[in-house]
């Protein structure tokens, strides 16, 4: 199995960037539990121009969408409070999609699951529209790959349903409750991949006082 996600280091992520990134690799050492040799990828991506690269004459930094980590085996995965990375810059979610896609189908494992994290809108895209990001990620949903969205405390629901996701597979992270949420998460992909079944970000169970802070943005 292929696990990939897209991150997004945008400015307004600044002071959730340490959370995330301890949240991502608490995912990770899930994954490695069960499934060691899951590969994983790690990719950012942000307009570090603030969008003057969409002017005349401006250029986009070719920086705006690094691989931070290239199909590592979940088991040798290394912290990421090592890479050096920092939040900058806005959102070209829909330009971002069209580069992890490409990633997901180049590689075209059997199971793939691609987790698209941010915390606001697309704000900045120069290439790909809304409708045509879907169809990307369509492609990938049609091959029995799984697409999930996380929301860094927003609200992801009408931007996860514009891109095509189903019931279940778009969540609202709060702060605090970062690392619970990948591991719900980490629970569904290990289950995908031994079963094949759809990954799912609703709890089976009540929700405790402690998962109470989960909100999934999809029925």
């Amino acid at each position: 199995m292929d696990t990939y996600i897209l991150l997004d280091r945008s400015g307004s992520m600044t002071a959730k960037w340490p959370e995330t990134l301890a949240a991502i690799d608490g995912y990770v050492r899930e994954l490695a539990h069960a499934t060691p040799q899951t590969r994983v990828t790690l990719a950012l991506f942000d307009d570090p121009t603030d969008g003057a690269s969409s002017r005349p004459g401006g250029c986009r930094d070719p920086s705006w969408f690094h691989i931070a980590r290239t199909g590592q085996r979940a088991d040798r995965w290394r912290p990421l409070s090592k890479i050096k990375a920092k939040p900058r810059g806005i959102t070209p979610l829909f330009d971002a999609i069209a580069r992890i896609v490409k990633l997901v189908e180049e590689r075209a494992a059997p199971r793939s699951v691609l987790v698209i994290v941010t915390d606001g809108e697309e704000n900045a895209s120069q290439t790909v529209t809304a409708a045509a990001a879907k169809a990307h990620l369509d492609r990938c949903r049609e091959r029995g790959w799984q697409v999930i969205f996380l929301g860094a405390d927003f609200s992801n629901f009408e931007q996860a349903s514009q891109l095509g996701a189903q019931p279940g597979q778009a969540l609202t992270m709060v702060s605090g409750s970062y690392s619970l949420s990948l591991g719900l998460l980490a629970q569904s992909t290990v289950s995908y991949n031994a079963t094949g079944s759809q990954v799912q970000l609703l709890p089976e169970t009540p929700m405790s006082a402690s998962t109470a802070k989960l909100s999934s943005t999809l029925p």
